[in-house]
């Protein structure tokens, strides 16, 4: 939507069958990625702002280490990171990292309804 194109994260999950992606993108990778991105960092980076940053930057980077990237798919660092730093706050102001569980499963299933369309 950023760039008029899908990033390499997202066309290499294309190939993937849609039962298994929904499952992997709406349940697993939210779980997964907040204890790694918010529940980790967390316990090492007590400072909220610092927090909120430190992830928002790690988020975008880890999902943005794809080969065969083009210059112009870079920018969805941008959003990657937007996203993160709204969880990372998510985390921060309800002290559960349940909430931020739930807030990354319900944008994985906003980004992933149009695959059903």
């Amino acid at each position: 939507v950023i760039v008029g194109e899908a990033s390499a994260n997202q066309t290499a999950l294309q190939s993937f069958p849609i039962g298994i992606l929904a499952v992997m993108a709406i349940v697993y990778a939210p779980l997964q990625e907040e204890t790694i991105y918010r529940g980790f960092l967390r316990r090492i980076i007590p400072n909220d702002a610092c927090f909120i940053l430190v992830s928002a930057l790690v988020f975008a980077m880890i999902h943005m280490l794809q080969p065969g990237q083009t210059l112009l798919q870079y920018l969805y660092v941008l959003e990657y990171a937007l996203l993160g730093g709204f969880l990372a706050w998510l985390y921060v102001k309800s002290d559960n990292i349940f909430v931020a569980m739930l807030g990354h499963c319900c944008l994985n299933l906003i980004a992933f309804l149009p695959m059903l369309l």
